[in-house]
């Protein structure tokens, strides 16, 4: 009799988890459909750094532009940043979500391969502040990073833009451009990780429209046990 109540028992228990994973698996299925009808709807331009300056060198990924031309657009543009070793290309999805809000989005390809935390134990309170303007501007003072201006964030979002003003007029790239340059108080600049410090450096340099973070900066002195100065 405990046998075949332990037979029934596991049987109902088996059931249970086949449940699960069925009612699991659907969910995955109308999550993924989801996202198809999304990715559908938008337009993804995927834009080799090199065409829009030669002196660009591409990193892991084209940049990525999208938008949803068939809602009515909130006149923003979201600048994304992924995190160390990150492509652009993999922020696809989240690029997509937005689109369908009413933004612009782009995401960059930019120089990503050296983690931040390479500043972490430095004796030079300095480190997180010349790995940040090097990056983002160009400017040579980093001793763990090497990206010269023409691979720096700002000429490769300025030489994006200028690229998408002239060869995808219908998306209205030029409410971003002002005499060739970003128009920053109707940009928001966003970042994950390595991308999350970008985006706040930008912020201080910039009167952005606004300034989105996630799991980072991580930009802190161990030996000094501060954070670093630019934040």
């Amino acid at each position: 009799m405990d046998r075949v109540l332990q037979a029934s028992a596991k049987t109902r228990f088996n059931m249970h988890l086949s449940g699960l994973f069925r009612r699991f698996f659907i969910a995955l299925v109308v999550l993924f459909s989801g996202y198809l009808s999304v990715s559908a709807q938008v337009k993804v331009l995927p834009v080799i750094p090199g065409k829009t300056n030669p002196a660009i060198q591409q990193v892991h990924s084209p940049h990525l532009a999208v938008y949803d031309p068939r809602v009515h657009s909130k006149g923003k543009l979201i600048l994304m940043f992924v995190g160390t070793g990150g492509s652009a290309a993999s922020l696809r999805g989240m690029d997509s979500i937005f689109a369908t809000m009413g933004y612009h989005a782009i995401s960059l390809d930019y120089e990503n391969n050296v983690i931040t935390t390479a500043c972490s134990h430095s004796k030079d309170s300095a480190c997180f502040n010349h790995f940040r303007k090097e990056i983002v501007t160009g400017t040579p003072v980093s001793s763990i990073v090497k990206v010269d201006s023409a691979n720096s964030i700002l000429n490769r979002f300025r030489e994006l833009l200028r690229y998408l003003v002239k060869n995808d007029p219908d998306g209205r790239w030029g409410r971003f451009v002002k005499h060739g340059k970003p128009r920053w108080n109707r940009i928001i600049t966003a970042g994950h990780s390595q991308g999350a410090g970008h985006s706040a450096y930008l912020g201080k340099m910039f009167k952005v429209s606004r300034v989105l973070v996630f799991s980072g900066p991580q930009d802190y002195l161990d030996v000094f046990h501060e954070p670093a100065g630019w934040q």
